[in-house]
């Protein structure tokens, strides 16, 4: 599969590229683009799959459109071989999957279903011990072409974040946002925080500044967090040069902060069409007690976690974001494209969502060719 995606036109390798020449979904093309660059770990693999039927709707349209059947027959043939061991591992692809890990996990590894409950046990105990928690921690991320480019590529950002369900008992310490220097020198003009009061908890949480170096922190009024469980969401928050000027073109890398007992997250990002050609979006895992300067993936692989999270495709515009861990995401997402003054359907979304987050730590969007 990997020779075949290979052999494709450079315009052609991207899920957005692929969509377009064989007139197919985005997300699909997105899954299958996905499985070929796997790599050695199979199980990573088998996970962006499209399926049998999403795999047989590609080489389908791949034959009509020409492509050389000598790269076509390998791929058509490890298809039906997939299928016979799906039909042989219970049926479906995620069945193959639990029975291919519970046949290869040794006996001082950790099963997927065993690392979340430990999650959830961490979760349980952590706020209990730090006397503060939240339901969840919502993210919505628009990066757009830059209206003052220092190169090609480059990108600004709008968001808005928010925490749900957040409740604080005794001394713990408070709710606190950290957000960039843009967003203080917005706060400023406005002679505002910064909060998305609708999406707020009733009666509206007062808040607090205070700069430190090139960030602001938001602090919640600590009386008023003692009363009861209360959600907060500021923006919108906007950041200038945001893309990674490198050998591969724009990147990006972008993060968010764990640093709360938490049940979930949820952290929605959207990109130009046009600036994910021949891109894919991946994720990681990293400590945010390592203090390190670099903003791009290589410079921070000291401080990467053994975690494997797979982004969901939410295709262009807004038509998939509803969630059910937050049901007002539709909302939010269309409150940042409103605040932005962007159209959603020139952008492509993509979904990282986490059940017991680790806590202290950074989950990241990055970039990578493809």
């Amino acid at each position: 599969m990997t020779a075949l995606v290979n052999s494709l036109p450079a315009r052609n390798r991207s899920a957005t590229g692929l969509s377009r020449w064989l007139s197919l979904k985005v997300p699909l093309c997105y899954r299958f683009i996905a499985s070929a660059s796997g790599g050695a770990d199979a199980s990573a693999a088998l996970k962006a799959m499209p399926g049998v039927q999403g795999f047989h709707m590609v080489l389908d349209a791949c034959a009509k459109a020409e492509v050389e059947p000598h790269l076509l027959q390998p791929v058509y043939a490890a298809v039906n071989e997939l299928e016979d061991l799906i039909a042989q591992g219970g049926g479906s692809l995620r069945k193959l999957l639990d029975e291919l890990n519970a046949g290869t996990t040794a006996a001082d590894e950790v099963s997927p279903s065993d690392k979340h409950e430990g999650r959830r046990a961490v979760f349980e105990r952590m706020r209990n011990l730090l006397d503060c928690s939240m339901e969840g921690v919502v993210a919505v991320r628009i990066y757009s072409p830059a209206k003052e480019p220092m190169f090609a590529g480059d990108l600004d950002l709008c968001a808005a974040l928010g925490r749900v369900g957040f409740l604080r008992r005794t001394a713990a310490m408070p709710f606190v946002l950290s957000i960039n220097a843009d967003g203080f020198a917005q706060m400023q003009a406005q002679q505002q925080t910064c909060l998305i009061e609708e999406f707020c908890s009733k009666p509206t949480p007062r808040t607090t500044l205070d700069s430190r170096d090139d960030s602001t922190i938001v602090i919640v009024d600590m009386e008023f967090e003692q009363r009861a469980p209360f959600d907060v969401f500021v923006g919108p928050l906007r950041a200038t040069h945001l893309g990674e000027d490198s050998p591969l073109g724009s990147q990006i890398f972008s993060r968010l902060a764990i640093n709360c007992p938490s049940r979930w997250l949820l952290h929605d990002i959207f990109l130009p069409r046009e600036w994910m050609a021949n891109k894919m979006l991946r994720t990681g895992v990293y400590m945010s007690s390592v203090q390190t300067s670099h903003r791009h993936v290589a410079g921070q692989w000291y401080a990467r976690l053994p975690f494997t999270h797979t982004p969901g495709m939410l295709g262009r515009g807004l038509g998939q974001v509803d969630s059910d861990l937050y049901p007002r995401q539709r909302e939010l997402c269309e409150w940042t494209f409103k605040a932005a003054g962007l159209d959603p359907a020139d952008y492509v979304g993509f979904r990282l969502e986490v059940h017991y987050p680790v806590l202290f730590t950074y989950y990241t969007f990055f970039t990578s060719a493809e």
